[in-house]
């Protein structure tokens, strides 16, 4: 073989490599989707601050397949409607906003589980002070 032709092996040889290593490369899906799923839909149901039952209102959310919410909670007493904002992750950690209209918005955590009636847990609206509420929500 002349030198030519090792030369044009080498650089089809390197190419090679680079092409491989370039598709190689490709992005992966987070999977989460799938494992969030169990929490879509449209759900309805009740908020009920744990220290005062009388604290109470209505919760209407849309939960994507991908973990995102979208929805309200209505205090009816207040005559206030939050909007509610955020992710669920597929542990049923909730990290949102909630957001009076015509005010500043507010952090909203906590946990929700799958249930035998529904979706329910905890959340924390991080006012001041932090105001704990319990969520039951049915599809």
């Amino acid at each position: 073989m002349n030198s030519d032709t090792l030369r044009l092996m080498s650089k089809l040889w390197f190419a090679s490599l680079l092409l491989i290593a370039v598709c190689g490369c490709g992005g992966s899906g987070s999977g989460s989707s799938t494992t969030v799923s169990a929490f879509a839909g449209t759900w309805s149901g009740t908020y009920t601050n744990v220290a005062d039952a009388t604290d109470t209102g209505t919760s209407h959310w849309t939960i994507k397949a991908n973990g995102n919410i979208e929805g309200t909670d209505v205090d009816p007493v207040a005559h206030v409607t939050y909007a509610t904002v955020g992710s669920i992750a597929a542990d049923g950690t909730v990290t949102a906003t909630s957001t009076p209209t015509g005010g500043a918005s507010v952090p909203l955590s906590g946990t929700l589980t799958m249930t035998a009636t529904g979706l329910g847990g905890n959340l924390v609206w991080a006012a001041t002070p932090p105001l704990t509420y319990t969520y039951a929500l049915k599809k």
